[in-house]
């Protein structure tokens, strides 16, 4: 699994203004920080592209193909 006792690495991401407030807007309505959103965003995204292995696909919602 992702994020699993490692340590933790910092990047930087330009967004346009309106897909800013959109992530901040959607982090509010689910009760959790903007960079959480993000780092679930990315692990869905990788997992889709058969990036991780195939547990945290399943554990991430996405069906092998």
């Amino acid at each position: 699994m992702i994020g699993k006792a490692s340590a933790e690495a910092h990047v930087s991401v330009r967004l346009p203004e309106d897909l800013k407030r959109v992530l901040y807007k959607a982090a509010k309505a689910r009760f959790e920080q903007p960079s959480d959103l993000v780092r679930r965003a990315i692990v869905v995204e990788l997992a889709r592209l058969s990036y991780l292995d195939e547990e945290t696909q399943k554990a991430m919602g996405v069906v092998a193909k």
